[in-house]
């Protein structure tokens, strides 16, 4: 009998695999069909990578349910992730899952599923980790991994952080590489409350750290307001791994009162908080931009393509985007968007990226899904969504 245990005892874990993951399969099934998705007009790679999370509350049973929605399922995210998203890994970005095709040995180590922490061009895949110190809690190094794509070497460096102790953490937020200089640019909370966001710069070829550069902070709030919230805003394309010029950034500082009211916080610096800084990567030189009144509520949605900004404006009957040109510091034309109607009124959710504008707004039967490019304003794709499961959804996020 002991012969034959070992064999029994496979066949029965072979079966409870197989057993799950069918179970999951059938889940997973079901959970397809919590949303329809459909194509109106465009084409679907224009939404290949597009996706929303939202919630609602389940018609018959009420329940709350977390939602991931792409054109290809839809995941209830409130359970565990199943079997066979483990297998089909469809919460990790396509371009990470691409590169762990392509360049499995290099990809194999990389336990950040942030895009932030990635760059790529032609000749190299840029990979930027950071070191904790579990007993303090606090970064206390970089690990710069670069892939050579042609000769297939990789070069690692490790390199320790100044001013490390006067930050709970860093956060890497952009990586960028010009002729051998590495740039990672990262913020770090203060000890404060506050937090900065400092560029540092490292040579490859030498292997060694050469500077940090305070580039933007929030004001210091007086410790006898402890109802705050400050952080540094990043515009640009959150999604891109791709060689950039400019970064643009914005410190805000919001104070709320005990009335659930917010103000932002006058350090009586004279500053503006209407001002952008847009930061030249290549000559490491910094400019504001004032922006006006009526699109400093958007600003934040902001972003960069080449030497370009756009700023999303809305008004009572229509929906646009406006253009500034960096280079030549002028302000261009409105670019509009035909959708608004009775059902949308101000409830939409809209996302500047990959030069294309997202905007998804509520109709009288569910929900619409317009991709425009950002230069022209030409729709390149109309979606539907309907759902007989939920009621109204409320939409968290669009990437």
């Amino acid at each position: 009998m002991k012969r034959f245990g070992k064999t029994i005892l496979l066949c029965i874990v072979t079966v409870i695999i197989i057993g799950t993951f069918y179970m999951q399969s059938s889940i997973a099934a079901t959970e397809n069909k919590l949303l329809e998705w459909k194509k109106v007009s465009g084409n679907e790679d224009a939404v290949e990578n597009i996706e929303i999370l939202a919630g609602g509350y389940t018609k018959e049973t009420r329940e709350y349910h977390n939602l991931q929605i792409t054109n290809k399922n839809t995941i209830n995210r409130n359970n565990t992730p199943s079997l066979l998203e483990q297998l089909s890994e469809s919460w990790i970005h396509p371009i990470i899952l691409e590169w762990r095709e392509q360049y499995n040995n290099f990809m194999r180590s990389k336990n950040s599923i942030n895009l932030n922490h990635y760059y790529e061009d032609d000749n190299v895949l840029v990979y930027v980790g950071d070191i904790w110190d579990y007993q303090s809690r606090s970064n206390i190094s970089f690990n710069i991994d670069i892939l050579n794509k042609k000769s297939e070497e990789v070069t690692s460096i490790q390199l320790k952080l100044p001013n490390k102790e006067s930050y709970d953490f860093l956060d890497v937020r952009e990586v960028q590489l010009i002729n051998g200089i590495a740039k990672v640019f990262a913020s770090g909370q203060r000890k404060d409350g506050g937090e900065d966001l400092t560029v540092y710069t490292f040579d490859i070829d030498e292997q060694e750290f050469m500077n940090s550069e305070l580039l933007l902070s929030t004001p210091i709030i007086p410790s006898t307001i402890t109802n705050f919230y400050a952080t540094i805003t990043m515009m640009n394309d959150l999604k891109s791994v791709e060689p950039q010029k400019y970064l643009l950034m914005k410190a805000d500082a919001t104070i709320y009162s005990e009335n659930g009211e917010t103000v932002q916080y006058d350090d009586g610096s004279g500053s503006d908080p209407n001002e952008l800084v847009i930061y030249n990567i290549e000559t490491n030189q910094s400019k504001s931009l004032t922006i006006p009144d009526e699109m400093l509520i958007s600003s934040n949605s902001s972003t960069i393509v080449g030497s370009t900004l756009f700023f999303p404006s809305q008004q009572e009957d229509e929906f646009g985007v406006i253009m500034y040109d960096i280079e030549k510091e002028e302000w261009g034309d409105k670019i509009t968007f035909d959708f608004l109607n009775e059902q949308t009124g101000y409830d939409i959710n809209y996302k500047l990226i990959n030069g294309k504008i997202n905007i998804f707004h509520p109709t009288t039967n569910g929900y619409a899904l317009y991709v425009s490019d950002l230069s022209s304003g030409e729709l390149l794709y109309k979606g539907e969504l309907t759902s007989e499961k939920y009621d109204q959804l409320g939409i968290q996020s669009l990437s």
